[in-house]
């Protein structure tokens, strides 16, 4: 079993507060890694060229914690990048569509919040227990109880997220029945 972090790195101040707040972050993502890896591998998914460094400064040195290739998986493969995040017991992601991706999926997902859409995201699907603030003096130990209350709920969590998808499927029906409806 595995689990999927994508964090992200460009445009790092608009993310983080300053530079205290990212190595801050980056000490706190060192020991949630650290401890995620004892049961389970875990796989830093850059999304941009910008990610890597922040990814490999977290994974680096870490067992059974390694940064997948960018280069092999940004151009020629991304059909595959999706395929981990299907198969994945969770994901752990910055950006926007690292949240949507899992979900689309039925993969358990924890927001870390660095704008406002990350947690619109999670309040409108009804998932705000997970989702966390990176800035948040607490953050670290937030992100663990998202992860335990994730990993205790997890069956029961993928069923809401079928519900969810299953839902928008139908909305996304219906918009487009309505759509061809207006344009004929």
């Amino acid at each position: 079993p595995y689990v999927l972090i994508q964090v992200a790195y460009d445009k790092p101040l608009s993310r983080f507060e300053n530079q205290d707040a990212i190595q801050a972050f980056v000490s706190d993502m060192r020991v949630v890694t650290k401890n995620l890896a004892t049961r389970y591998k875990v796989i830093f998914a850059p999304h941009v060229l910008d990610d890597v460094a922040l990814s490999q400064e977290i994974a680096n040195g870490i067992p059974n914690a390694e940064v997948w290739d960018f280069g092999y998986y940004a151009f020629d493969h991304s059909d595959q990048a999706v395929g981990y995040y299907q198969h994945a017991e969770f994901a752990i992601a910055m950006r926007g569509h690292g949240q949507i991706v899992p979900i689309c999926f039925n993969t358990p997902v924890i927001a870390l919040e660095n704008h406002p859409k990350h947690r619109g995201l999670m309040e409108n699907l009804d998932l705000l227990d997970f989702n966390v603030k990176i800035n948040d003096e607490s953050f670290q130990t937030n992100l663990f109880r998202a992860i335990e209350k994730l990993e205790s709920q997890s069956d029961s969590l993928i069923n809401r997220y079928r519900i969810i998808n299953q839902e928008l499927r139908r909305n996304t029906e219906d918009t487009f029945k309505d759509i061809a409806v207006k344009i004929r």
